[in-house]
């Protein structure tokens, strides 16, 4: 089907517009579109009213804002008392803010061009414990492990062969059984030393240990130097860096009723394990100041998580990072900055204003909003609502830098391994031991008695005269 919309003159709907007083319906989101009262009278502020107030002063029109009775989009809860319902009634002329175009609405309202592209990000409490936690395997990639992993079980058996393949031609070498070769090994992996002392007399033998020494030399130096540049590095990764990582945590979600994202993650397949961490009974905040103060109250104290835009999300930071910041020699980075966004973000969005279906603004309106947006004036604008830089990075500038014990949990926890692994050693050499006193009172037992001892001295004998026999009568 096409849908072929007539043109309408723009100089008549210009003249229409000039002196005419617009019904505004705004979706609130602090600091980019929020409200104040002045003098009684509702007042819009922010980055998307500064714009508004361009065009009026271009078209001289002036608007008077009505609220809905919910601060929401309307696509999952219904129409009543939202954004989009309000202007299918008739109830308001535009809706402004940073609206992303809904698919369900698409025949019900008209939306504008592009005025932003919007980053969605997952916001959630600073983890406790940072990336050094995992430094022990931080230097290698799981690939060098793995590798390293079959190479130090393969050498062992290859340089027993070896070995074993030499005294069968009688070039015995100084080593009685495959253990000794195993802890030569690990011994030289772990720069342990060893208490064998091996010296290979056979060209082989000596390449295939001189091989494994200059693995070791080269694997531990680059290691070693990793492993310091790693802990030294000023940022650190954060644990959960995309949707899978946030997925595997115990983290719920805190998402606006009838809004964007749970729009998004209730209509995209790729979405809908990360809809099933929504808490439905979590309370609702609104777009005000004190609004998004208690929901990062609420998110500090409960552990929660949302999703939302770069822009708000470092806004949001900003401002819990002032509130709780009295003097900067007070600062402390797990305390007055307790927030951190994901590394990426987990999908993008186009962002416009939304006009009554019946309305012909469309026309004169679209065409300032795209140029405005292609000059970087909406961004210049949203930007000034932003701090400049990041406050609350994981950086070696803003947070103490002595480490905690959940930054060694990996550390204590291979010591605790370590200790177990040798207290079972332990008990197994005790039993081991004991069994051996026990054979060895059982051979001097036996030796005491005498009988026993004329049968062992027949026995010696008659192994000896056996064996003169066959010397003195060689086979021919």
């Amino acid at each position: 089907h096409y849908i072929f919309i007539a043109v309408p003159d723009i100089n008549a709907v210009r003249q229409n517009l000039s002196g005419r007083v617009l019904k505004v319906t705004p979706l609130l989101e602090y600091p980019f579109t929020y409200i104040e009262y002045e003098n009684g009278t509702l007042v819009g502020k922010g980055t998307t009213f500064d714009i508004l107030n361009l065009l009026g002063r271009k078209y001289k029109f002036t608007y008077e804002i009505t609220l809905p009775l919910n601060n929401y989009l309307g696509s999952i809860r219904g129409k009543n008392g939202s954004i989009l319902g309000m202007l299918t009634t008739g109830k308001a002329d535009i809706g402004i803010g940073f609206i992303p175009p809904i698919k369900d609405y698409y025949v019900r309202v008209l939306y504008s061009s592009e005025i932003n592209l919007g980053s969605y990000y997952i916001m959630m409490v600073k983890p406790s414990a940072t990336a050094i936690s995992r430094g022990l395997l931080a230097p290698f990639s799981k690939t060098v492990w793995i590798l390293t992993t079959i190479f130090f079980f393969f050498i062992t058996p290859v340089i027993y062969l070896v070995i074993v393949f030499h005294r069968y031609y009688g070039k015995t070498e100084k080593i009685e059984n495959y253990g000794q070769i195993f802890w030569f090994i690990y011994g030289a992996l772990v720069r342990q030393g060893h208490s064998v002392n091996i010296s290979p007399i056979n060209d082989s033998t000596r390449i295939l240990f001189a091989t494994w020494w200059i693995f070791v030399t080269i694997l531990t130096t680059f290691y070693t130097a990793n492993l310091v540049a790693f802990i030294a590095r000023s940022e650190f990764p954060l644990i959960i860096s995309s949707v899978d990582d946030f997925l595997k945590t115990n983290t719920k979600l805190l998402v606006k009723n009838g809004g964007l994202v749970e729009y998004v993650l209730s209509t995209t397949h790729e979405f809908l394990q990360l809809k099933n961490k929504i808490d439905k009974n979590a309370p609702q905040f609104g777009g005000s100041f004190n609004d998004t103060q208690n929901l990062l109250e609420f998110m500090l104290k409960n552990n929660y998580a949302i999703i939302c835009s770069l822009s708000e999300g470092r806004r949001l930071m900003y401002d819990y990072y002032m509130s709780k910041r009295v003097h900067a020699n007070e600062f402390k980075g797990r305390k007055h900055c307790p927030f951190i966004l994901s590394e990426k973000p987990i999908f993008w969005k186009r962002n416009s204003f939304v006009y009554d279906c019946k309305t012909q603004l469309n026309f004169i309106f679209d065409k300032d909003l795209r140029y405005l947006f292609q000059a970087g004036v909406t961004k210049h604008l949203k930007d000034n609502m932003v701090p400049n830089e990041h406050i609350c990075a994981l950086s070696k500038q803003k947070v103490e830098t002595q480490l905690k014990v959940q930054d060694l949990e990996i550390t204590f926890l291979i010591v605790l391994i370590g200790f177990l692994i040798s207290l079972i050693a332990f008990i197994f050499e005790i039993y081991y031991v004991k069994y051996q006193i026990k054979k060895q009172l059982e051979k001097f037992n036996a030796w005491s008695r005498p009988s026993s001892r004329v049968s062992v001295i027949s026995e010696f004998l008659n192994e000896y005269l056996e064996q003169q026999s066959k010397s003195n009568n060689p086979k021919i």
